[in-house]
């Protein structure tokens, strides 16, 4: 019985700790936006709408970063 009480108070704690890590800090996400398409734009032509960036947790609490973006072409790129 101790285990069990144990085991379902971890395992709320657990739960607890995810959520609060899931919540990202406001403007995170304008700003890593802005960032990325920054980056992508060095590189290709495309449309800036299709960019899609999600941000999730696994189980154990890493961050899941997803980033899509549909370009139209490859910039040429001059090297020194």
């Amino acid at each position: 019985m101790k285990n069990t009480n144990s085991n379902t108070a971890f395992l709320r704690l657990k739960r607890v700790l995810l959520n609060d890590k899931e919540n990202l800090p406001n403007g995170l996400m304008r700003v890593l936006r802005a960032d990325i398409d920054g980056v992508l734009s060095s590189y290709f032509d495309y449309p800036t709408e299709t960019l899609k960036i999600e941000i999730d947790l696994d189980s154990s609490g890493r961050y899941c970063i997803r980033i899509e973006a549909m370009a139209e072409r490859i910039k040429t790129i001059k090297v020194l």
